[in-house]
């Protein structure tokens, strides 16, 4: 039990240097991809959320978007044989849509916002609707927030909240930069994942992104070898991963589970006991 305290302690602490191709032991040849270049239903059909986190062509960043300098990330240390490859998949990212934004202005509130029992929680414009139905989570312009609940009768219905961010899959608080969208049949929620590639994005506190994150929600547009990083407030496109070129949309990046034994304590992190009481 002393040894798996230690062990524990290692995964929890701060981000440290570790030994290059430390997670490449951790992983069958065959699991592990080679290193990509530098940038240039499981669920109910009543339960089933819409089409969210789901980005089209025209809302990537156009051509030649000048991005930061890639640098080699900061990763925690694992101990070798941990962690177990899950091969490569794609990132994409999803956010918590704001009313307040200025895409939104000027906006008739014409649409209501239902929840289960059909009872309208509140009016938005059309175009914040449409928003927030793909997103899944949205703040309205007096501060409320509001998150995915059900689909009845072929519409999206919704829930207040008092979670900054609104609430996951699991019912869980959304946590920017931690938590991920992932498709069950592939990786089970609650796991908690290293992703290599986000290590050493500079975060809003001013500390490294250590790579780890928990897989606490889904999509309907997140099927397969997808990854769907939630940033918050921050823009679906252009975002601190996107901008340090770290993780890029669509481009395939190398996944790591952690155990069980390690992942609950690690997960506790980012959603502690008191955390899960802001439902």
């Amino acid at each position: 039990m002393r040894g798996r305290d230690r062990m524990a302690r290692m995964l929890v602490g701060p981000v440290v240097a570790c030994v290059v191709g430390a997670c490449a032991v951790c992983a069958s040849p065959s699991e592990v991809a080679a290193p990509r270049p530098p940038p240039a239903d499981w669920l109910q059909p009543e339960e089933a959320p819409p089409d969210t986190h789901s980005t089209s062509a025209e809302d990537l960043p156009p051509e030649g978007t000048p991005q930061l300098p890639r640098e080699e990330p900061s990763r925690p240390s694992f101990p070798p044989g941990l962690l177990r490859g899950l091969g490569n998949f794609h990132p994409s990212f999803y956010q918590t849509v704001d009313e307040s934004d200025s895409a939104f202005h000027g906006r008739p509130a014409v649409r209501p916002v239902r929840d289960r029992r059909g009872r309208v929680l509140a009016r938005v414009s059309r175009q914040y609707y449409a928003r927030l139905r793909m997103e899944g989570s949205g703040r309205l312009r007096d501060g409320r927030v509001l998150s995915y609940h059900a689909r009845l009768r072929g519409e999206a219905r919704f829930r207040f909240t008092r979670a900054q961010y609104g609430l996951s899959r699991r019912g869980l608080p959304l946590v920017p930069f931690r938590s991920v969208a992932v498709d069950p049949r592939l990786i089970p929620l609650g796991s908690v994942l290293y992703v290599p590639e986000a290590a050493g994005t500079p975060l809003e506190d001013g500390s490294l992104h250590d790579g780890v994150f928990v897989a606490d929600d889904v999509g309907s547009a997140v099927r397969g070898r997808r990854l769907d990083f939630f940033v918050g407030f921050e823009d679906h496109i252009r975002n601190r991963f996107s901008r340090s070129g770290k993780l890029v949309h669509g481009s395939p990046v190398q996944v790591y589970l952690i155990p069980r034994e390690f992942a609950d304590e690690i997960a506790e992190r980012y959603h502690p006991a008191s955390a899960r009481q802001s439902r």
